[in-house]
């Protein structure tokens, strides 16, 4: 039976209910009738051609439309009827071509595939819950699969004269539309750059940075930091929940420049002259670049050509200072700023020195100084004076033995500020003058108070003057003099002589003076105005009192006077007391000298009054 029946009650007077009078019948070639009815009776006819079916149920050879009459009769004879059409039509089939395991564009053409007249039929379209199209002859659609839909079932319903069938495809695959951005192109080494994915699909993505890295993500938003410099590909691919996927390649998408490396065309382990020096950049940039020159640390006179912003060269002295330290920055032309490099440039300890006595006889003591060319330096010096011997220290004497020499003198200075260190030499600052030689012969070493005269031979090396000295207060500038010496002992006679420098030498021997007689007097008288002369005394610091033996004899050799062991002179007088008679008397002398020698000595003296 169909669902849409003609339903017939019977009350007192027969009534006819028909829900439609135009009833439609799907998909069968029969149709019943609904009667509810106690009383009465009723016939049911084909009126096109006559045929009455019994019972309630109506069948056409073919799918059409045809007319029915309806014949209703009540218990009392009452009769009413309804003329009406049933329409029998088949239900269209319907279908399209997706396949499912296809992941298609956010535009998917659709085609309807079924038997439907097309002309007279109705579609409609549903995609996601939403119409989007319908009308007659509607048989194919582009689907605007969009994005980010959370349903993607495609629906379509078709009705023909009345039927309708349906068919639906459920979730869609489609292929996820994407695009990519970087926010900043260019970089400068390392470089962290930011990209972000367009996509409103719910996608993981895997990302290839060009530089041997991938990563996998479930974020559209990433960064990555590039190492090097250098053009970077970027590859993107994306994929759907359902294994749709997506991909974008963009050559040279990341451009990581390079930072430009610092350096400088000089050795910071030099030690430079206190002149003009240059310095230039040297690294990886290039002449677009610009170069800021840090150089605050020169005092204007000190830069002598300023680079500006060129690789240079600076052309510097350092004039008022020992080190000074230069600062460079590299600005490329992609504007990457290097580190900022710096050299430490230093020069040679700027000192000199004098000396003090540097020029005179032998032994020669010299002093020496040393100062530092600029106050900011702290200078350590050490000195070779040039026989042997060194020493340390600003200020330092020293004394040489050598004479008739020109010392070469040296002096290190190094810098505790720096390091660097520097020598001056002079080889006419000292010299030592040439000394003489003194030297002497003498014709005695030994001579008697008798004859005491000794001759000299000079013989005296590189001298122009002498000065010898007798030892008795007597001087004598000869060059070989004689001299005839007073008293007795050893006397010693030095000889200085002195060159054209004032430079001198000396030398001495000594003479022996040695006893041969003493000299007496010949005649006292004990009533002599001068004390001295007033007594008969042979007296000689040469002669010891042990041993001595004076005796004075008369004309008679009679003992008139006698001392012995001991030195003391006669006063004239007789052994009685009584003064000797006026007249010559004969001395006998035995004694002993300071060298132990013995002598006797003999004479006579005469007494006046």
């Amino acid at each position: 039976m169909a669902t849409d029946q003609i339903k017939v009650s019977f009350t007192n007077n027969p009534v006819l209910d028909l829900s439609r009078t135009d009833t439609l019948i799907c998909g069968s070639k029969s149709a019943g009738l609904n009667i509810s009815a106690d009383k009465g009776s009723y016939t049911f006819e084909r009126t096109d051609n006559g045929e009455i079916f019994t019972g309630l149920n109506a069948v056409v050879p073919q799918y059409g439309t045809y007319p029915f009459k309806f014949t209703a009769t009540d218990q009392y004879g009452c009769a009413t009827d309804t003329t009406f059409t049933l329409g029998f039509h088949k239900i269209p089939s319907v279908s399209f071509s997706v396949d499912s395991t296809k992941c298609y564009h956010y535009n998917l053409s659709a085609g309807y595939i079924g038997d439907a007249k097309v002309d007279a039929s109705r579609f409609v379209w549903v995609f996601g819950g939403d119409t989007i199209a319908d009308g007659k002859g509607i048989t194919s659609n582009v689907i605007p699969l969009g994005v980010n839909q959370n349903k993607r079932d495609l629906s379509l319903t078709v009705t023909d004269q009345g039927c309708s069938n349906s068919y639906t495809i459920p979730n869609i695959k489609v292929i996820p539309n994407l695009k990519v951005q970087v926010i900043d192109s260019l970089g400068c080494e390392p470089f962290k750059a930011e990209f972000k994915a367009e996509n409103s699909e719910k996608v993981a993505y895997d990302w290839d940075y060009g530089d041997s890295f991938t990563e996998h993500t479930i974020d559209k938003h990433t960064f990555h930091t590039y190492q090097q410099d250098g053009f970077y590909n970027l590859k993107l691919k994306v994929t759907t929940d359902i294994g749709c996927t997506n991909s974008v390649a963009v050559d040279n998408m990341v451009h990581v420049a390079p930072v430009p490396t610092v350096g400088f065309s000089l050795d910071p382990s030099l030690c430079f002259e206190k002149t003009d020096h240059q310095v230039s950049y040297v690294g990886s940039g290039d002449q677009k670049d610009t170069y800021n020159w840090d150089l605050s640390a020169f005092d204007p006179s000190e830069i002598i050509k300023n680079p500006g912003t060129t690789q240079g060269p600076f052309t510097f002295n350092l004039i008022n200072k020992p080190k000074a330290l230069i600062g460079l920055q590299v600005v490329s032309k992609c504007g990457c700023k290097s580190e900022i490099g710096k050299i430490e440039v230093k020069r040679k300890p700027s000192f000199s020195f004098t000396a003090a006595g540097n020029r005179g006889c032998n032994p020669l003591d010299a002093s020496f100084s040393a100062y530092a060319g600029d106050p900011v330096d702290q200078i350590s010096y050490t000195w070779d004076f040039g026989d042997g011997t060194t020493g340390t220290g600003g200020g330092i004497s020293h004394t040489y033995n050598e004479p008739d020499n020109h010392y070469t003198i040296s002096l290190s200075g190094l810098s505790l500020t720096t390091g660097c260190s520097d020598s001056m030499t002079s080889d006419t600052l000292v010299f030592v003058y040439p000394k003489p030689i003194a030297g002497f012969t003498l014709d005695h070493s030994i001579v008697y108070n008798d004859k005491p005269e000794v001759k000299f031979k000079n013989e005296s090396q590189n001298a122009d003057h002498y000065l010898w000295y007798f030892n008795e207060g007597t001087t004598s500038q000869e060059v070989d003099p004689s001299y005839k010496f007073t008293g007795h002992g050893y006397k010693k006679v030095l000889l200085e002589a002195l060159n054209t420098y004032g430079c001198s030498d000396t030398i001495s021997q000594e003479v022996l003076v040695a006893l041969s007689r003493i000299f007496s007097p010949n005649a006292f008288s004990p009533n002599a105005p001068n004390a001295f002369d007033r007594e008969f005394k042979l007296s000689q610091q040469a002669i010891k009192e042990d041993g001595y033996h004076l005796v004075i004899l008369s004309r008679w050799n009679d003992v008139v006077f006698e001392t012995r062991n001991e030195i003391k002179g006669w006063d004239g007088k007789l052994k009685n007391g009584d003064y000797a008679p006026a007249g010559s008397y004969v001395w006998v002398l035995d004694f002993i000298d300071f060298l132990d020698r013995a002598h006797r000595q003999t004479g006579t003296v005469t007494l006046i009054y």
